[in-house]
This record gives C-alpha cells, sequence and structure tokens, in this order.
C-alpha cells in the first residue's frame, strides 16, 4: 500500500511542527513549506530527516504549486497568526493569510489533492456569549480577523467549485511545546506559564 503524502505549510512553526510529529508517528510521508520568519527546523528536533524540508513563502506561487504536487492531503498553517503580527504590516498580513491561501487552494486543485485542512481563528465568533455557534460571529473585530473570514469564504467558494474538501480549524488558545519563538506574539496562557517559571507574576 502506498505511504499517505501530505504537506505542512508553516510547519518548521509552533503548531505545524507538533502536526507534522504527529503525522510523522502516524507513517505519514511529509513535507514541510515554511519561510522560517517564525519557524525554526530545530521545532522539528529528532523528526528532521524524517520530513522533506522546503524553505520558502506560500506567497511563492511556483513554490506552492512544487510543493503540494504528489501530496493527497495539505495542512495549510502558514498565516501572520496573531492580531498584532498582522497589524504590523496590515498589506503584508493581508497577502500571506489570502494571498498564501488562494495559491495552496488553487495548487491543491490542480494537483487532485482530496483534502486541505486550514487555520482560521476563534476570533471569528467576536464578542458574543457561549455557547457559539459557527455562524454566531459579528463584523470582524480586526484586519487578523478579517483576513481569517476572507480564507473562510475562499474555503466556501472551492469546496462547491471544485472537488477539494476544505476543512477550517477555529483554533482558541493553542499552547504547548515548540512556542518559544515566536516569543511576544505567544500565546497568553504560553506568556502567563513563562512569567510563573520566572517567579513573576502573570
Amino acid at each position: 500500500m502506498e505511504m499517505e503524502k501530505a504537506l505542512v505549510t508553516g510547519g518548521a512553526g509552533f503548531i505545524g511542527s507538533n502536526t507534522v510529529e504527529k503525522l510523522v508517528e502516524r507513517d505519514v510521508e511529509v513535507k514541510v513549506l515554511d519561510s522560517m520568519y517564525l519557524g525554526e527546523p530545530e521545532n522539528l528536533g529528532k523528526i528532521r530527516d524524517k520530513v522533506e524540508i522546503i524553505e520558502g513563502s506560500v506567497l511563492d506561487q511556483g513554490l506552492v504549486d512544487e510543493a503540494v504536487e504528489g501530496c493527497d492531503t495539505v495542512f495549510h498553517l502558514a498565516a501572520k497568526s496573531s492580531s498584532p503580527m498582522h497589524k504590523q504590516d496590515a498589506a503584508e498580513g493581508a497577502r500571506v493569510n489570502i494571498e498564501g491561501f488562494v495559491n495552496v487552494a488553487e495548487a491543491a486543485e490542480e494537483h487532485g489533492v482530496e483534502k486541505v485542512v486550514y487555520a482560521s481563528t476563534s476570533s471569528m465568533y467576536g464578542s458574543v456569549k457561549p455557547p457559539h455557534e459557527v455562524d454566531s460571529g459579528e463584523y470582524p473585530m480586526n484586519l487578523y480577523t478579517a483576513s481569517k473570514m476572507s480564507r473562510e469564504l475562499y474555503a466556501k467558494t472551492y469546496s462547491v467549485q471544485t472537488d477539494v474538501q476544505f476543512t477550517g480549524l477555529r483554533f482558541f488558545s493553542v499552547f504547548g511545546p515548540h512556542e518559544k519563538a515566536k516569543g511576544k506574539y505567544a500565546n497568553v496562557v504560553t506568556q502567563f506559564l513563562w512569567k510563573m517559571q520566572k517567579g513573576e507574576r502573570p
């Protein structure tokens, strides 16, 4: 039986590297596409020699096309992954989060990828009180959320117009191994833990 193949964009980053580890554990052949803006090859640790690492941006359409070719599934986790990060350069944030998504979606259609799993955000729910429903959000609270909302709209459209299945994950407060490289952009839970480790008040 042929080994399943997957591409993880942002695969050397926090969530990406943890995803890669789990895929390798399941004997999936993995490619990693990462610009190394926040990702670090060291995050892949002992499995580094078990994956193909492609250094580059999701904005490079040709490189994305090359990386997607031959894959059954794409985990699209490359993004400006927080509001402060997006706010630093809104135009660049929009390009990475929206244009980068379109590049991945186009390549997925071109190469017959079965499924694209992509990162969205819990910010989509706005300030509504729980329990949250998928469509219970308000207008975007910031440009970062707007970019992720755009991703979801593109995903819905591609799902209708192509044979590729798109699944968006609205991450809440994710924390865990390999988040160190994000520094001040790390999840607030992680920042609290770092402060407590230093004996500081969160």
